[in-house]
């Protein structure tokens, strides 16, 4: 139970730091919210696609931007599930963060599609690394992994490559 309410704490702080980070003027603020309507779309219509025909590959700065998009409704996601818990003087279940980690697999497996670039290695190693823990026992525990936050870094750093700043 300390572990979760420490994991809780820590993630809490980081959202805050991926939120501030990923951050810019208020007109990509407000503009914001239709670009992850754009991208909720975008997915759905790539996980309905037939699947004899795999999504055409993006490039790199239209993917580093989807991944920041998925970094930030996580991050809401997040958000939500910590105030409710608080609100309710509950704690979040492993199910929750499942949903969670499962959620960005799938938006990040969605995007990249078959697109073989550097940015889209690291995109795919985040939704890996994403799926893994999203599959253990306990969730927290899973995602403290190094790796996780290995794979994390690597997209962070690559997308920096292309001129696109987004915090994993």
């Amino acid at each position: 139970m300390i572990r979760t309410r420490v994991f809780t704490a820590v993630l809490s702080g980081a959202l805050l730091l991926t939120v501030s980070a990923c951050g810019g003027d208020d007109a990509e603020t407000t503009a914001g919210a239709a670009p992850t309507a754009a991208a909720t779309t975008a997915a759905a219509e790539a996980t309905t696609a037939p699947a004899t025909e795999a999504a055409a590959p993006a490039d790199d700065k239209a993917l580093c931007k989807e991944a920041g998009a998925a970094a930030k409704k996580m991050s809401a996601d997040m958000a939500t599930l910590i105030t409710d818990a608080i609100q309710n003087g509950t704690e979040p279940s492993p199910a929750d963060y499942k949903t969670l980690l499962t959620d960005m697999d799938q938006a990040l497996t969605a995007v990249v599609g078959t697109a073989d670039s550097k940015v889209a290695a690291a995109m795919k190693e985040v939704a890996a690394q994403s799926a893994k823990a999203a599959a253990a026992p306990d969730p927290v525990e899973a995602a403290s992994d190094p790796a996780f936050e290995k794979s994390g870094t690597a997209l962070t750093a690559a997308c920096k490559k292309v001129g696109v700043k987004v915090n994993f």
